[in-house]
């Protein structure tokens, strides 16, 4: 996965690790999915996490994540991870979308127990 969508991806799946619902699992929980104003408003932190990766930074791109991007690159991280893991994967490892548009929210169905993020 080339470190624009590792960044993006690393983004949600430390979203869902601070996520504190007091629940058995979090599998198919939702409360920690986020609108596009929410994920604009943490573009500093997807930039951060890109720069770590090695990224150069610009007002383009994963740096400036515009509406439409959001949705491009989810599109592109969910194509990676069933080339990476096959199409069965995908169902859990995926970012994905709820809600209808414009209320669309976005996160990672995975039980918060199964992440791992290691940072350096």
């Amino acid at each position: 996965m080339i470190p624009s969508r590792l960044a993006l991806y690393a983004f949600f799946a430390g979203r869902k690790l601070a996520c504190r619902q007091v629940r058995a699992g979090c599998a198919g929980c939702m409360e920690c999915y986020l609108d596009y104003e929410h994920i604009s408003a943490a573009q500093a932190d997807i930039t951060d996490l890109y720069k770590r990766l090695g990224g150069t930074t610009g007002a383009k791109g994963i740096c400036a994540l515009e509406k439409e991007e959001l949705r491009s690159y989810v599109s592109k991280i969910r194509q990676d991870i069933a080339r990476a893991f096959g199409a069965t994967a995908v169902q859990q490892l995926a970012i994905t979308a709820t809600g209808e548009k414009p209320d669309t929210r976005y996160g990672i169905g995975l039980d918060r127990e199964k992440i791992k993020l290691i940072q350096r």
